[in-house]
């Protein structure tokens, strides 16, 4: 396995999906350091239909696995539809860069993991809302894997 991380720019805001403790606005998942939590199910998801449509071969969605816990800033958004209605969310706001470190596959490349990256942000956003009404969509902008230590030269590895 080998440490990988991303960061992306959002085009379309990024919605949360999990009502408050006294049914107010939809809030994301937070941890203890009060981070941003995101479902290992949605990023599955996400990598599941971004692979297909990049036509990568050899790589499935659990060769990517997330780091669930993330830093981004929030600001509350109302959801408009049927006209009138509206519902309130946290978001993270279209413009806001956010970094996602996770592990993959020692067989990730940098390559694929931007051919996936770049289908994920245009075709299928990423938003614990959903995707489906245009939600989490993205602008990449950086991918960095590190090498695996199998990888590395006898010297490297000394300095780790």
């Amino acid at each position: 396995m080998k440490n990988a991380s991303f960061v992306v720019e959002f085009i379309t805001h990024c919605l949360a999906n999990s009502t408050g403790p006294n049914g107010e606005r939809d809030v994301f998942q937070r941890d203890a350091n009060d981070d941003l939590v995101f479902q290992q199910s949605a990023w599955y998801s996400a990598f599941a239909q971004s692979i297909d449509l990049a036509h990568v071969k050899g790589i499935k969605a659990s060769d990517i696995n997330m780091n669930l816990s993330v830093q981004a800033d929030t600001e509350v958004y109302e959801r408009r539809y049927q006209g009138d209605k509206f519902r309130t969310h946290e978001a993270i706001m279209p413009g806001s860069r956010v970094k996602f470190e996770a592990v993959v596959a020692d067989h990730v490349t940098e390559s694929n993991l931007t051919q996936i990256l770049n289908n994920m942000g245009k075709f299928t956003g990423f938003s614990p809302y959903g995707h489906k009404l245009g939600n989490g969509k993205f602008n990449l902008v950086s991918v960095v894997i590190a090498p695996s230590e199998g990888q590395l030269s006898d010297e490297q590895r000394g300095n780790i």
